[in-house]
C-alpha cells in the first residue's frame, strides 16, 4: 500500500555488506532487513562513538556501507515508482494532490517504511499473543469477522478501511485496547481503566 500494490515488480536491490565489501542481488524485503540491521549496528557501533568524526563523515565501515547501501535504496524505489501503475498507493495518493514537492514525499514515504518496521510487527504480535492467551476473544472476534451481515471486501482499499472502520466494532476494540496493554513505542502514554468493564 506505501509504494504501490505492485511493488513485487520491483526489481531485486544490489547490497553491500559491510562484514566483508560483498555485493548481492537480492529482493526489497531481504535489502529493508539486512539495510536495517545494519543501520542499527551502526548506532551500536564503538569506534563511532568513541571517534565521532570517523562516523559523521562516514569514513569506516559501517557508516560507509550504510551511506552506499542509502543510495541504493532511494535510487531502486525511484526507479520502480517511475513504472508503477498503481494510483492508489500512499506515495501517489500524497504526490497526486500537488501540495507537496515529490522528492520530500519519497523521503516522508521512506521515513513511514522505517517508522511502521518495528512498530507495526510489535503491535500485531502482542495482539496475537493476547488473543491466544484468552481464547474466549479470539472466538468473538471471529464471529465478529464471519458475520455474514457485515461487508465484504472489494478492489477499493480505502473503502474497505472505511468498512472495517465503521463495522468491526469488536475488531476495533482489540486493536485498541492490544495498543493500550502493550504500546509498540514505549513512551507511548499508557491508560488505565477507572474501573473494570467488561467486552
Amino acid at each position: 500500500m506505501l509504494f504501490g500494490r505492485d511493488s513485487h515488480k520491483m526489481s531485486e536491490f544490489t547490497y553491500l555488506s559491510p562484514k566483508d565489501g560483498s555485493t548481492s542481488k537480492i529482493p526489497f524485503e531481504d535489502f529493508f532487513f539486512l539495510y536495517m540491521r545494519d543501520e542499527f549496528d551502526a548506532y551500536l557501533n564503538f569506534t563511532g562513538h568513541l571517534v565521532p568524526l570517523l562516523a559523521r563523515f562516514k569514513l569506516i565501515n559501517p557508516y560507509k556501507t550504510n551511506a552506499i547501501n542509502n543510495h541504493e535504496l532511494y535510487r531502486s524505489v525511484r526507479v520502480f515508482l517511475a513504472q508503477s501503475e498503481d494510483d492508489q498507493s500512499v506515495y501517489r495518493k500524497i504526490l497526486d494532490s500537488n501540495k507537496f514537492d515529490p522528492e520530500d514525499v519519497l523521503k516522508d514515504t521512506i521515513v513511514l517504511l522505517f517508522a511502521g518496521f518495528d512498530t507495526t510487527t510489535h503491535g500485531i504480535t502482542s495482539m496475537l499473543y493476547y488473543l491466544k492467551k484468552y481464547p474466549d476473544c479470539m472466538k468473538k472476534l471471529k464471529a465478529e469477522v464471519a458475520d455474514p451481515r457485515l461487508p465484504k471486501f472489494g478492489s477499493n482499499p480505502g473503502d474497505q478501511l472505511k468498512d472495517i472502520y465503521e463495522n468491526f466494532e469488536y475488531l476495533n476494540c482489540v486493536v485498541k485496547e492490544g495498543l493500550r496493554i502493550d504500546p509498540p513505542v514505549p513512551s507511548s502514554l499508557i491508560y488505565f481503566a477507572k474501573e473494570d468493564v467488561t467486552i
